[in-house]
């Protein structure tokens, strides 16, 4: 079986819905990626064998299917993730943008702070040095932060808000992105930037675009979290 785009669209914007697709729901419903060519004006779909579990597997109609205008915002949004990176010192792999910002970059707001993560920390690093080119911390620029949400997670190790960019660092034990984002409560913050690929699917976008509070992880839910979403304009 093949699937389609619902219409004809530029090579270009082939090509870019193909680096999303590559990202999310493709591994996840054990796809070969090779299967998949932008052809012509249209991105192909193949059915392909999922070599786990040695059954054919086809990704949904529309799972992960963005039309030109979706693509569109989606482009805005790694556009303005990208001028985030250019204020941090030594951005790389290790550093994985995520979370509430790509709500507010969507709907045109500025975001209250940036979370950027940082990976495979061991605890005996000087933290500044990522942040600060002198490795001093500045008081008048950089906070460290005693009730960020994240500090009861025992797998973040410091945060610290950049003041003046709202950039809010937070060196974690997490060895990739997507142990990152499966800690998450609710679907619309599981949108992330990692190593230049913005990383989104269909769900994610959705839940973002419509402001739906839909559960991520069942077991980081808290109240406080599900009322400041709800003041915020969500539904359920």
């Amino acid at each position: 079986m093949t699937y389609f785009l619902d219409k004809p669209v530029e090579r270009a914007f082939a090509r870019n819905v193909y680096e999303y697709f590559e990202q999310e729901y493709i591994q996840e419903f054990g796809v070969d990626w090779d299967q998949f060519r932008p052809k012509g004006n249209s991105l192909h779909m193949k059915t392909t064998l999922n070599a786990t579990t040695s059954s054919s597997t086809t990704v949904p109609d529309n799972a992960n299917v963005f039309n030109e205008d979706e693509t569109q915002n989606i482009m805005r949004m790694k556009s303005l993730v990208k001028t985030t990176t250019s204020l941090i010192k030594d951005y790389g792999p290790r550093h994985v943008i995520a979370g509430g910002c790509f709500v507010s970059y969507f709907h045109n707001q500025t975001p209250r702070d940036v979370d950027v993560f940082i990976l495979d920390c061991s605890g005996d690093e000087n933290y500044f040095e990522f942040i600060s080119e002198s490795g001093v911390i500045d008081t008048n620029i950089y906070e460290i932060s005693k009730v960020s949400k994240y500090m009861n997670n025992p797998n973040v190790i410091n945060v610290i808000l950049d003041k003046e960019s709202t950039i809010q660092y937070i060196f974690t034990k997490y060895k990739t992105r997507k142990d990152v984002i499966r800690e998450f409560d609710y679907v619309h913050c599981c949108a992330s930037y990692h190593d230049g690929k913005l990383h989104i699917g269909r769900a994610i976008y959705d839940a973002i675009a419509n402001k739906k509070l839909i559960v991520n992880n069942k077991e980081n839910l808290e109240e406080y979290r599900e009322e400041k979403f709800l003041k915020a304009g969500f539904t359920k």
